[in-house]
């Protein structure tokens, strides 16, 4: 018997639909059967810890319920250093679920939940900001050393994803990371300060001026990166930085 192309694409389909009725493809967070989604469930990605009021006006770090009433509340960080970020905000608490995801995301390479977990950051972004503005996209660089060996930047992958949802340009180029840092995760807040301390620089400074800045990275842990990643801009001119991430820890 012969096929033409629409039979052809008909077999297809049922050879598909069998494949994964015969060998169903399992959530890397609690195997149950993913259907249409890459890698993690749905029922997995709902299980998330979201942030919510009251947090931090500045950094967005969750505050005491006492706060709920206080029209500006602000964490004792933030009341005692400046930022250069104008808010700073994440989709979940960096615990259970995400911190599974971000795992698989960065470290087992599983590129693929950029998607899902951008589309995670845009829900959130609008209940954050849902009528402000932005000129800009722009991902938190690594080193160039660090993106050759792990093939890709997380931050890059996700800010992509957020672009397919936001009529607004994404710049990879502008903001580049020129020193190799440790990783942040075993320093102290003065020793990540110091860590990314001129790691970043603006290549085309005419690129941020005036602009409202959608700075895009994975994880918030002091702030440190973020804000020097701010300070660089808003040195070059940009009017305000807003960072948006996938999870923050507390």
């Amino acid at each position: 018997m012969k096929f033409g192309p629409l039979n052809t694409q008909w077999v297809l389909k049922i050879q598909r639909a069998l494949f994964d009725l015969i060998f169903p493809s399992q959530c890397k967070i609690c195997g149950g059967v993913l259907g249409a989604a890459k890698w993690v469930c749905k029922g997995c990605l709902g299980n998330t810890r979201f942030i919510s009021p009251p947090y931090c006006d500045c950094c967005g770090i969750p505050l005491s319920p006492l706060f709920l009433e206080v029209e500006r509340p602000l964490c004792k960080e933030c009341q005692s250093r400046p930022m250069y970020f104008r808010e700073a905000r994440a989709v979940a608490l960096y615990k259970g679920v995400m911190r599974e995801c971000i795992h698989l995301f960065k470290y087992e390479k599983k590129e693929a939940l950029s998607k899902p977990l951008g589309e995670l950051m845009i829900e959130s972004m609008n209940d954050y900001w849902g009528g402000k503005s932005f000129d800009l996209i722009i991902s938190v660089p690594l080193h160039p050393a660090r993106k050759r060996e792990r093939g890709f930047n997380q931050a890059e992958l996700l800010a992509r994803a957020i672009k397919e949802h936001l009529a607004l340009p994404l710049d990879i180029h502008s903001l580049r990371r020129i020193k190799p840092t440790t990783s942040q995760t075993t320093l102290n807040r003065r020793e990540r300060l110091q860590n990314v301390k001129g790691a970043f620089q603006a290549k085309d400074k005419s690129a941020f001026f005036k602009k409202k800045i959608l700075l895009i990275d994975d994880l918030f842990t002091t702030g440190a990166t973020i804000d020097e990643c701010s300070r660089i801009m808003i040195e070059a001119g940009a009017q305000e930085v807003y960072a948006l991430t996938l999870a923050r820890t507390v």
